[in-house]
């Protein structure tokens, strides 16, 4: 089954924020430039560095704030918010949507199945499904039922394989 997956999610929203000198602000003037939150962080910072450059009106004064954004999902963006965490909660805003493709397409295209994985199914990102596979064994059995005498016999391989067979995947 071939899934146009275009048509099923709309496109990723660019991450942006709308910076102003908070000095122009304080004087009623609204000056600021969008900036793509994608970018390097020398790179947001040089945007700004210029803006601040041309709208000071006090000499010296580079001081700015983030007064808008959009393209951050459920994330908020605070005024004094550093650029660097703004950068990195741009890259999760992808990271979640890339996921939400994948899921998409395991799903053959349902949406509202996929939407529900991701909210109510998502464990956590594991460096392995054999790293998840024994955590999970460990937690759920080795502390309650299985004497510690008998864990270096425990063939969490197999255990990975019965898991990821029938009630669990990765991506």
């Amino acid at each position: 089954m071939n899934i146009c997956l275009s048509n099923i999610l709309p496109q990723i929203d660019i991450s942006k924020i709308y910076v102003v000198c908070k000095a122009s602000e304080q004087r009623g003037i609204l000056y600021g430039t969008r900036i793509n939150a994608f970018q390097s962080f020398k790179a947001m910072m040089a945007q700004i560095k210029e803006m601040l450059t041309h709208s000071s009106p006090v000499p010296n004064l580079k001081v700015f704030v983030i007064k808008d954004y959009h393209g951050f999902g459920s994330f908020e963006i605070e005024p004094d918010e550093p650029i660097n965490r703004v950068r990195i909660k741009a890259l999760l805003v992808v990271a979640c949507k890339e996921l939400r493709l994948k899921l998409v397409v395991y799903y053959y295209g349902d949406l509202a199945q996929a939407t529900d994985a991701i909210h109510s199914r998502y464990a956590v990102v594991y460096d392995s499904e054999l790293t998840y596979s024994a955590a999970l064994f460990n937690t759920h059995y080795l502390l309650r039922v299985v004497h510690v005498k008998v864990h270096s016999y425990i063939d969490y391989q197999q255990f990975q394989r019965a898991i990821f067979e029938r009630d669990f995947f990765s991506i």
